[in-house]
């Protein structure tokens, strides 16, 4: 299936747009630090015990540089920073600059929309409202974040408060949080995955996903399809 845009609509722009468009390249680096060789593999194997049943075609909002749609299979991605969108499209996936609040596509598209670690840099119901617009009616919205309360998401917290450059202009969210924006627009949690369960700061080690909210874990990934009438 070919996926055709509508008339493209405005990125803006914005300190947080900007510092990841100026960044891509560091920003991309994590993933192949000993963290993120570490943590990265369990974050995309949470993500596809979700992902994996779904229809297509999937879309990506806040691709980045493209790090989870290449390791997903996920073809689509949209995101306002160009300078990532340069990375990830060079990864082989079908990129559009665009904010996820106004997505350049029709309605009732894609059978799955992701968000991974995007509702924290934006206002999550916007977003989550027009991922629910370009959704089949048979399809699901996967968010994927850090929580607030986890240890990733106190030590990334910590960062926020001493002007790190990307996590400045994060905003966490507790679990409450997160289901309460996806009910606010109008999806229904319908599945679970996790992972992390180790504590920031130490040495790191792969570890598995876990089906379902593991106690103790940081990256939570939830499921939601549209809400019946």
């Amino acid at each position: 299936m070919t996926v055709r845009m509508i008339a493209p609509r405005p990125a803006g722009s914005s300190e947080a747009v900007e510092v990841f468009d100026r960044e891509a390249a560091r920003y991309d680096a994590w993933f192949d630090s000993p963290g993120g060789r570490a943590l990265f593999p369990s974050e995309v194997e949470a993500v596809n015990l979700l992902l994996k049943d779904l229809p297509g075609p999937v879309l990506e909002v806040g691709v980045g540089t493209g790090r989870f749609a290449e390791a997903l299979g996920v073809p689509y991605g949209v995101d306002p920073a160009l300078g990532a969108l340069r990375i990830a499209r060079k990864r082989g996936i079908h990129v559009a600059q665009a904010r996820g609040e106004a997505l350049p596509f029709p309605d009732r598209i894609f059978g799955g929309v992701l968000l991974i670690v995007t509702l924290c840099f934006a206002s999550p119901r916007p977003l989550l409202q027009e991922a629910k617009r370009v959704l089949t009616p048979d399809g699901a919205v996967v968010i994927a974040d850090i929580l607030r309360e986890s240890p990733w998401g106190r030590w990334y917290s910590e960062k926020k408060a001493a002007g790190h450059p990307f996590y400045r202009y994060a905003t966490f969210y507790t679990l409450e949080d997160l289901e309460g924006s996806l009910a606010d627009a109008g999806l229904v949690v319908a599945g679970a995955a996790s992972a992390i369960t180790q504590d920031p700061g130490g040495a790191l080690a792969a570890e598995p996903a876990y089906q379902g909210l593991e106690e103790g874990a940081s990256f939570i990934c939830l499921l939601a399809k549209i809400a019946s009438p």
